[in-house]
């Protein structure tokens, strides 16, 4: 009998691991599914107040994870030489960014992953992505 039990438990046992993560997502799997990503790093977020620089066709970072569901303002600062933008069209975030300039939007972030881009340079891959 017990050894009907262990092989019962090790046959359920992937199973209930893969429901746990099964939808859990990563900056790398999401800087995969939203490709081309031009991808300068991930960030583990400190608060609700998140930084990011807009230059050279690419978010820095490109990803904050451990990002607290709710409103979350994010500061872009343009610190290159071209017009960028941040747009979240789903939550009808629409913000051009000139250089030398910052803005500020406010999101929200529930469990899935918000990805941002900038409408000028997406087909460069400027993409930014927030973890909760």
């Amino acid at each position: 009998m017990r050894r009907v039990g262990t092989v019962v438990l090790l046959l359920l046992a992937p199973f209930a691991a893969g429901c746990s993560h099964a939808h859990a997502a990563t900056c790398a799997s999401e800087v995969r599914a939203n490709a081309p990503v031009t991808d300068r790093g991930t960030r583990a977020a400190t608060g609700t107040t998140l930084t990011v620089d807009a230059a050279n066709a690419a978010f820095t970072p490109t990803c904050f994870d451990d990002v607290p569901q709710g409103t979350v303002t994010l500061r872009v600062r343009n610190t290159g030489a071209s017009l960028h933008n941040v747009e979240v069209t789903a939550q009808h975030v629409d913000v051009d960014v000139a250089p030398g300039r910052t803005v500020v939007v406010h999101v929200r972030v529930g469990r899935a992953p918000v990805v941002y881009v900038c409408k000028y340079h997406r087909s460069l891959g400027m993409v930014g992505i927030l973890i909760p």
